[in-house]
């Protein structure tokens, strides 16, 4: 039987052990990964879904409920427009619906576009403006293969993830929240494939910045 994998994003637990909740995806081009990340949270099996957090018992919320804010960098209008898949992965987020598996688990996803990820704390970041930032902040803030449109320029590119990194720390949850990054093997500057330093991205310099 093929073990049933849930991706990193949609787990129940950050990696220090904290119970997720409240997640925030940035970048997400069509939103297609927001709206499998909900799918896949809502249809996991149950023993796949064991992993219990070790703040749970007590945490505020139900026990599998899931608050998945889904951002994008074009407003939506414009997102339908440059992405085909858009309009569909937009209707799939706003009909997640619940499966009684169980741990009765939930998802409520939200929308929103024209969203900076290097500005998320600013005072008129559509998070702040639309109240969108949880209380205490998100448990989780992913951004799936950031980079700076047009031809490749590192030290841009760099600047890039520095400023996200500070910024999705300032909206994150100080005690055990978690920021996940995607870049291609080795560009970011860690693991056994790892670039030069200098061909990198520098993603623990921009970690360590924050």
């Amino acid at each position: 039987k093929e073990r049933y994998r849930l991706p990193r994003a949609a787990h129940a637990a950050t990696v220090l052990g904290r119970r997720v909740r409240h997640v925030l995806v940035v970048g997400d081009g069509d939103l297609s990964f927001s709206a499998a990340c909900a799918a896949a949270y809502i249809a996991c099996p149950d023993e796949a879904f064991r992993h219990r957090p070790i703040d749970a018992v007590g945490a505020s919320g139900g026990e599998g409920e899931l608050c998945l804010l889904a951002t994008t960098w074009e407003d939506l209008d414009e997102l339908k427009r440059v992405f085909s898949g858009a309009a569909d992965s937009i209707a799939k987020l706003r009909n997640v619906t619940s499966l009684g598996t169980g741990l009765q688990r939930s998802c409520e996803a939200r929308v929103l576009g024209g969203v900076d990820a290097t500005r998320l704390h600013t005072s008129d970041s559509p998070l702040a403006t639309r109240s969108l930032i949880p209380t205490g902040g998100f448990d989780r803030v992913v951004w799936n293969f950031p980079h700076v449109r047009g031809k490749a320029n590192l030290r841009e590119n760099r600047r890039l993830l520095r400023e996200f990194v500070a910024s999705a720390a300032a909206v994150m949850q100080p005690a055990g929240g978690e920021i996940l990054v995607t870049l291609r093997e080795g560009q970011g500057g860690v693991g056994p494939c790892t670039e030069s330093w200098g061909a990198s991205f520098q993603l623990p310099a921009a970690a360590a910045d924050a």
